[in-house]
């Protein structure tokens, strides 16, 4: 429900050419953020201690991987089963990155 929602915000706001931020912690959540990118949130406002994490994986991730794990998350049966999706998709660009910040523990 919560990604539906999201994708809904960045429908409308796309359709009307406004340029659509996501802010907080989802913004800077070590897993939600390829699904942020994937669901086309052009801009993401993080707490500033976590900037060099969030910098770091939009470096790692390619946005059409995004976007591909976005599509997949929209039909996933589960919270659970959209983590298993992110940790598959982006496990090795990623992995220590989320064991540096507890991200599956």
């Amino acid at each position: 429900a919560v990604l539906d929602l999201l994708q809904m915000s960045v429908a409308s706001a796309s359709a009307r050419g406004i340029p659509i931020s996501i802010c907080g912690d989802m913004a800077s959540d070590p897993v939600a953020l390829p699904l942020v990118l994937g669901l086309g949130f052009s801009q993401l406002s993080a707490p500033i201690a976590m900037l060099p994490m969030v910098q770091e994986k939009v470096r790692r991730v390619a946005l059409e991987d995004c976007k591909a794990l976005a599509r997949d998350a929209m039909a996933a049966a589960s919270a659970s089963a959209v983590r298993a999706l992110v940790r598959e998709a982006f496990g090795e660009a990623l992995g220590e990155l989320w064991a540096e910040h507890g991200a599956f523990d």
